[in-house]
């Protein structure tokens, strides 16, 4: 058995943990599709394939070490063109973080039942 296994079975009922792994799993996610998406932007005139690319590798850096270096690298070398994509990444954060508010009040201001049977029920005292 694998230690990587046997640490995220001992850990399966945290709820952090679960939370975490989500999101990385979705950072990786996005960071390829728009990897692929500026491989293709370089090969079209429509898209700017090099911003795609530089996105994409932000978000992968942060999860997969080759990445990491390669960015490190490019920021030494380009400083400029990551200090733009620096500032929006600060404004992406702070538009998501306004979403996702949004969202949590919306849930708790209307509470879901907890079957369909309360919904039911009081249609069919309306009815009556």
């Amino acid at each position: 058995m694998r230690a990587g296994r046997h640490n995220l079975r001992d850990l399966r009922g945290s709820n952090v943990v679960e939370k975490s792994l989500i999101k990385r799993i979705i950072r990786i996610a996005f960071g390829v599709f728009f990897l692929l998406l500026g491989i293709i932007g370089l090969l079209t005139p429509v898209l700017q394939g090099v911003l795609f690319i530089l996105f994409g590798l932000v978000l992968l850096s942060r999860d997969v070490p080759f990445v990491r270096r390669l960015v490190k690298r490019l920021r030494g070398r380009f400083p400029r063109l990551f200090t733009g994509l620096r500032k929006v990444e600060s404004r992406m954060a702070v538009r998501w973080q306004k979403i996702v508010r949004f969202f949590r009040r919306k849930r708790a201001r209307s509470p879901q039942p907890a079957n369909g049977l309360e919904n039911r029920n009081s249609k069919k005292d309306v009815a009556k």
